[in-house]
């Protein structure tokens, strides 16, 4: 008689739970139950990747068909009654809220006089916005200011003591002649 090997592989325990459950058991849910349920079915790590299991525990698992959820039909009702009294579902209109909103704009009326938009000002002294921004990132001593645009995004204008300052910063590092 040949001894069998105490711990076996994934496959080869699929094969036994298989056997002894009359149908077949993918690989991958031996590992499943494995794992759920370590007192069932003993594994251990045969290298960094692969697992083996107890061949005792497997030979003693079996797997039970899943129930099947039988399907309702709905009967019709027979002699329902019908309510006599008729509802007046109509909703009553409510009154209709008056907010004072004001129009979102892209120079909203609380900017500093003669502020304008980062784009517009990078427009006009012909100066790639995107560079500006990088600038500003990379501590150049750029100053703007954060507004919240229309589609409530965050955007930039510079007051007229931020524009002066940037431009001098500009013409010190050579970006504007």
């Amino acid at each position: 008689m040949v001894k069998s090997e105490p711990w076996i592989s994934a496959n080869e325990a699929a094969e036994i739970i298989s056997k002894n459950s009359g149908r077949t058991i993918h690989p991958d849910y031996v590992r499943l139950l494995a794992r759920q349920n370590p007192q069932k079915l003993a594994s251990k790590p045969l290298d960094g990747r692969t697992n083996v299991y107890l061949r005792s525990d497997v030979e003693q698992i079996t797997v039970k068909a899943k129930r099947m959820h039988t399907e309702v039909v709905a009967q019709p009702v027979k002699n329902a009654p019908i309510e006599e009294k008729a509802v007046d579902w109509t909703p009553e209109p409510e009154p209709s809220q008056n907010r004072i909103v004001e129009p979102k704009s892209d120079n909203p009326s609380n900017w500093p006089v003669g502020s304008m938009k980062r784009a517009d000002f990078c427009k006009a002294n012909g100066i790639n916005e995107g560079d500006f921004g990088k600038w500003k990132k990379s501590g150049w001593g750029l100053e703007e200011t954060e507004y919240m645009n229309v589609k409530n995004r965050l955007s930039y204008y510079l007051t007229i003591p931020q524009q002066a300052h940037s431009l001098m910063i500009l013409r010190q590092r050579g970006k504007l002649t």
